[in-house]
């Protein structure tokens, strides 16, 4: 690797995640909803969102470019939630 350079490897590394305040209100909604699903569920919920959010930090160029330099991070769904049934 020359002088003054870095690697790709080392540009790509911990990039920074920005959350905008759209998104914040969001994620405080679905905190608030899983909350009244079930206590402690929307802290779950939180920390899948954290999960999530290092990963695209660590690994940003696995996730899908939606514009520009945005790109999309699917949360994983919330351990030990089963959503209701849609039968009825």
């Amino acid at each position: 690797m020359g002088r003054g350079k870095k690697s790709n490897f080392q540009s790509m590394k911990n990039k920074d995640v920005i959350i905008r305040p759209e998104a914040e209100s969001d994620i405080d909604d679905a905190y608030q909803w899983y909350e009244s699903q079930r206590k402690g569920l929307g802290d779950n919920f939180l920390l899948c969102l954290e999960e999530a959010l290092s990963r695209a930090s660590r690994n940003p160029l696995i996730y899908s470019t939606i514009y520009k330099e945005v790109r999309r991070v699917f949360i994983r769904p919330t351990r030990g939630f089963k959503p209701p049934s849609l039968d009825g």
